[in-house]
């Protein structure tokens, strides 16, 4: 059964190069949150991870306006969307080139970030760096150089993975060694001791070792997968940097992989990867999966199970925890007849859950192959991946456990157009309560740009309420908005408040603002409106409380809230003579302290006074006003009163 679950509030971001500290995250998919975090191919040089308090912390490499050189940044973006750090921090001032950055949360409310540094400094080696939640430095200078080596060869393609907030393991690839590509890996202390040597620990160094991808272990190690000439293979470092598996535990694959694999660990400390493997013609690829004990047994047999073999190339997949010993996969796939995306559960025995080729999440087509997977409540899941279907936005698909999915077959737009691309490193921040942060690149002009968006939950369970009424008397109108949500979309009604018919305006889209128009004037109205979930496509109950107003000239400044006003209060608010020349007499027949407010036709106060109680008699010289129509608004006992005023001449 498709959920509707009640979400959490989400604000509008609007943050400048110096960062608003004002800003609030958008509720509507055509409106990003722009980072101003690069401007030139920022995909490959961008990094996130959590903050820990339901916001983000961000990396990324952008050119220098003095040398032209990349220099790497660090941003934080706060649960609210404000951007905290003005520009960015940067990790290192010199005139070299650093690129290609990581990050990962250090588990007390900061990051590190790891970094290629080129040119000048010997070895091009991977720097590493500690920030604390307001932004410091806590090593020194650009960062600690993790591992001392040959300098006459580098360090690239850096992984990181937070030891259980004790510190952080670095993990890169390398030439050393006699000239063989090799993995190297140290164990920083979260204060910036190298628990491992100067140089690290050796995990391989057989011939063409590429792009290691790392998660802790639970207690104090290291599990590591990476491209081994054109094979997947794995080691276990203990907290010691011991390795732990033999030769014949290296391999999780009998036949070359293809482009992209994953690794996970599940709550009983069992590792989880994920692969493209070539079927047997050398051409295309499927998708396969191996569990891994902690002490190294293949725990789906001695081969990889299948996830998916259909026809065409699959790639790119991504790999979750079901929290029942399976996991939830998704890829990309360009089979001939519906090219997309799909997904499949197998469970604690690497059986296949779904349909044999996994459950589709769109097949619009797609020429970009990046998904992103985060949880999601009720063990659901949340995919991420970019559409291709004329918007090119940035989607998202819902499945419940059972593979039913919770969105429109060809998902949810959580992004503009202007062909967005989720980062490939880091584009989605799971949050908790099923709460994600997307952040995406989108063309703007002649550069590209980096924003974010914050992804709710579920829809709205229940109608939201209006919050502002603003009213206007030429032509006669009323604006009311509300606080949005990024999967619903809404639906209106009105009615003049003495009147029991409703007039529905139908639904008017993924909106946070509406403009009635053609009221009568002088007549007070109510309004509704309730919320239609894109997830399960089920409407709330319209609102519970109405909104009631009378429709003339006020200043929106000073309406917040009009469910009180009335007009024309014959016997409680006069005003003699009236229309007026130079002086007239406003008399409330009312007890209570209150004010008296004067508006002119542009809702400009003209006159104000405060006014205590039995004191409701007040004179006005109108010498200084021009001829018009004017609004006597007095406020009092908690009601609000109205009377238009004419001045003549």
């Amino acid at each position: 059964m498709k959920n509707v679950i009640a979400f959490f509030s989400l604000f509008f971001l609007t943050a400048s190069l110096a960062g608003n500290v004002g800003a609030q995250w958008s509720t509507i998919p055509s409106v990003d949150n722009n980072l101003n975090a690069s401007k030139s191919s920022p995909a490959v040089n961008f990094a996130s991870c959590t903050d820990g308090n339901g916001g983000a912390f961000y990396a990324f490499a952008k050119a220098s306006l003095s040398d032209g050189n990349t220099d790497v940044f660090v941003n934080r973006i706060d649960k609210n969307g404000v951007v905290r750090w003005g520009t960015g921090k940067n990790l290192n001032g010199t005139a070299d080139n650093q690129n290609n950055p990581v990050i990962c949360e250090d588990g007390h409310g900061g990051c590190y970030v790891a970094y290629e540094n080129l040119f000048s400094v010997p070895g091009y080696p991977v720097f590493v760096q500690h920030f604390d939640s307001s932004g410091n430095k806590l090593w020194t200078g650009n960062g600690l150089r993790a591992m001392t080596i040959d300098n006459s060869l580098g360090q690239s393609a850096a992984s990181l993975a937070n030891n259980n907030g004790n510190g952080v393991f670095v993990t890169v690839q390398n030439t050393a060694f006699g000239g063989a590509d090799g993995i190297q890996s140290q164990k920083l202390s979260f204060t910036g001791t190298k628990q491992w040597g100067a140089a690290g620990h050796r995990v391989i160094i057989p011939g063409y070792e590429r792009s290691p991808e790392t998660v802790t272990d639970g207690n104090g190690g290291l599990m590591i997968i990476w491209f081994s000439a054109y094979q997947l293979r794995a080691q276990h470092l203990n907290g010691s940097g011991t390795r732990l598996y033999d030769t014949a535990n290296y391999f999780l694959n009998t036949a070359p992989i293809g482009n992209g694999y994953k690794l996970i660990r599940d709550s009983a400390n069992r590792f989880i990867a994920v692969w493209p493997g070539d079927h047997g013609d050398g051409t295309s690829f499927n998708i396969y999966a191996q569990k891994i004990a902690i002490g190294g047994a293949k725990l789906w047999g001695a081969t990889e199970v299948t996830i998916c073999d259909t026809t065409g190339i699959q790639s790119a997949p991504d790999v979750l925890s079901d929290n029942n010993g399976g996991a939830y996969i998704s890829w990309y796939d360009n089979r001939a007849a519906d090219a997309g995306f799909y997904a499949q559960r197998i469970n604690n025995n690497g059986v296949r859950q779904w349909q044999k080729q996994g459950v589709p999440l769109y097949t619009a087509g797609t020429n970009y192959t990046q998904n992103c997977m985060v949880p999601d409540l009720n063990n659901a899941v949340k995919v991420f991946f970019r559409g291709l279907d004329g918007n090119y936005a940035i989607r998202m698909q819902s499945l419940n456990f059972n593979g039913t999915l919770n969105a429109a077959a060809q998902g949810i737009a959580v992004s503009s157009a202007n062909s967005p691309y989720l980062p490939l490193k880091g584009g989605v921040v799971s949050l908790p309560g099923g709460e994600a942060i997307v952040f995406a690149e989108i063309y703007a002009g002649n550069y590209n740009e980096m924003y974010a968006k914050k992804v709710p939950q579920g829809c709205i369970a229940t109608a939201p309420a209006i919050t502002k009424v603003t009213l206007t008397c030429g032509p006669n109108s009323a604006t009311i908005t509300w606080p949005g949500h990024l999967f619903s979309t809404y639906e209106l009604r009105y009615k003049i408040a003495s009147a029991g018919a409703w007039t529905t305006i139908g639904n008017v889209g993924r909106v946070t603002t509406y403009t009635f128009t053609n009221l009568q004037p002088n007549t007070a109205y109510k309004f509704q409106l309730r919320a239609i979930c894109d997830i399960g496509n089920s409407a709330s109950p319209w609102a519970n409380r109405d909104k009631t107003t009378q429709n003339c000239l006020i200043n929106a400044n000073e309406i917040t809230d009009a469910e009180n006003i009335a007009i024309n209060q014959t016997g409680v608010l006069n005003i003699y003579p009236n229309p007026v020349h130079t002086n007239c007499v406003i008399k409330l027949n009312m007890v209570g302290n209150g004010i008296l407010k004067v508006f002119d036709g542009s809702g400009n106060i003209k006159y104000q006074v405060s006014v205590t109680a039995n004191q409701w008699q007040i004179a006005l010289d109108l010498s200084s006003f021009v001829a018009g129509t004017y609004i006597c608004r007095v406020e009092i006992s908690g009601k609000i009163f109205t009377q238009k005023l004419i001045v003549v001449k």
